[in-house]
């Protein structure tokens, strides 16, 4: 499961745009210790996710106006990995979001196997001999 998934959707939309000039240290501060806070709950919790909280964070940094450089963006992270991260969503809604996810995936799943099995029955693709239509000239 991705740890984008457990992640509220201020936070995500963080990670896809970036923040401008004058909120890039503040917001990338909150991030960070969420990106820590929720990955330690989630490991605490029995829980694997795919997804670096770091490769995030500087995801992050390299969508904000101006980018942060990496020296800045080191200093935002070791900061809030010592400013006691914790997880924004409560354990509760942590799990709802593996829930949904492992939902999706089912339902992903499910839609791929029918559309193999229609587009075997359009293209006679079904793998026996003889079952498609051959033209003698």
């Amino acid at each position: 499961m991705p740890l984008l998934c457990c992640l509220t959707k201020v936070d995500r939309s963080l990670i896809d745009g970036g923040a401008g000039l004058g909120e890039r240290n503040s917001k990338g501060a909150a991030l960070a210790r969420n990106l820590i806070g929720t990955a330690n709950r989630l490991s605490h919790l029995g829980h694997r996710f795919s997804g670096e909280p770091r490769g995030l964070f500087d995801e992050y940094c390299a969508r904000c106006y101006p980018t942060l450089d990496a020296r800045e963006a080191s200093s935002i992270w070791r900061s809030a990995q010592k400013d006691n991260p914790t997880a924004t969503l409560t354990d509760e809604a942590l799990e709802n979001c593996i829930k949904s996810w492992q939902r999706q995936q089912s339902i992903n799943s499910q839609k791929v196997q029918t559309n193999d099995s229609k587009r075997a029955t359009v293209t006679g693709d079904s793998g026996k001999s003889g079952d498609s239509y051959k033209r003698n000239y």
